[in-house]
């Protein structure tokens, strides 16, 4: 698996969400919300849903990036992907199953 960040483009939504909305310092999983529905973030929104997907299904994730990312601290694939799906169910409305 990439390292997050490691990308085709230079603008890789999922880092740039990750380190403007969802530092654990500033986390704005609702603004984040409100920025996708009305378009103003300027990025690849499809790419983001899919950066996301893999992120929560995929078994290797790239922990120390996303500890660097958010300044969080999870210790395991498993807290990652837990947090990850979490906020995709809130940005993108989601409904558990």
């Amino acid at each position: 698996m990439k390292k997050l960040g490691e990308v085709d483009h230079p603008d890789d939504p999922l880092k740039r969400v990750m380190r403007d909305f969802l530092h654990v310092e500033w986390c704005c999983v609702d603004d984040l919300r409100d920025k996708i529905r009305s378009s103003e973030l300027g990025l690849d929104i499809d790419a983001l849903r899919k950066q996301f997907l893999q992120l929560i299904s995929n078994d290797e994730v790239p922990l120390q990036d996303i500890n660097d990312l958010t300044a969080n601290e999870f210790e395991d694939a498993g807290e990652v992907k837990k947090w990850a799906e979490g906020i995709y169910r809130r940005v993108f409305d989601v409904e558990r199953s």
